[in-house]
């Protein structure tokens, strides 16, 4: 079980076995509160039926992150799209997580909007940041 996320870990739960799981979220908060964590914990019990966090491969789960405050181009996002609209293996969803979702470019920021509105069936995306106000509003 993930430590201090079990009201959330029960609240996904729940929503998954009810059908009603949303297409995205929005992770946000202070750094190190174990936004990240939760988000794989997720993966893991889409693809292994357990919320532990492993060192298990996860082939329906893609994570992207900014490194040393590099930025998220349009490029990374043309990845995210094209991996969302592959059917899923193993697991009833094909997850993206992007983490320091504020690194996505006003372009990545645009072209992430568009997925948003019209998603695959089978997709799951979670923004993961600091600071919810650095990203574009849905329109």
């Amino acid at each position: 079980m993930l430590f201090g996320h079990e009201d959330k870990v029960a609240a996904f739960s729940k929503l998954i076995t009810e059908g009603s799981l949303g297409h995205a979220y929005l992770f946000f908060g202070d750094a190190e509160i174990g936004k990240a964590s939760f988000a794989r914990g997720l993966a893991e019990y889409f693809e292994h039926n357990t919320w532990e966090v492993s060192q298990s491969p996860l082939i329906d789960a893609l994570f992207l992150a900014s490194h040393d405050g590099e930025v998220l181009g349009i490029d990374a996002l043309r990845e995210v799209k094209k991996f969302l609209w592959q059917s899923p293996f193993t697991s009833p969803r094909r997850l993206a997580v992007i983490d320091d979702a504020e690194m996505l470019t006003p372009e990545a920021q645009s072209a992430m909007l568009k997925i948003v509105e019209e998603p695959p069936p089978h997709a799951l995306i979670i923004f993961i940041t600091h600071d919810p106000e650095a990203l574009f509003p849905p329109l």
